[in-house]
């Protein structure tokens, strides 16, 4: 879904920034470099990724960011405004429920009340 969002808004030539959050670590981190390698690029150009302190993207330059829900729970808790600069927001695997999710989803359903 991200890679169809970017490549709609490039179509469009509209500036597209996503952050997609996944439960797992490994999920996040694949998913990054299997979009990557669709785009023909590398993980840290259009595409990247935030895992624990791992993180592989370029100011600027990165449009699809894939996180875990912890990480991006920290982002809301830690600087809300941040998500000012994305146009979209995909939070991937919520059926699983965990207390990141839950609270991701309750942070997010304010800051957009």
């Amino acid at each position: 879904m991200p890679k169809y969002i970017l490549e709609t808004g490039l179509s469009r030539q509209q500036d597209v920034k996503v952050i997609c959050t996944q439960p797992r670590r490994l999920a996040a981190v694949n998913i990054a470099r299997r979009v990557a390698a669709e785009l023909k690029e590398r993980v840290g150009q259009t595409v990247g990724y935030h895992v624990g302190m791992q993180r592989k993207k370029t100011p600027g330059v990165t449009k699809i960011t894939f996180m875990t829900t912890g990480i991006f729970l920290m982002r809301l808790v830690n600087n809300p405004d941040s998500l000012k600069s994305y146009t979209h927001l995909i939070m991937d695997e919520v059926h699983e429920r965990d207390l990141d999710i839950d609270f991701s989803l309750v942070v997010v359903k304010h800051l957009l009340g």
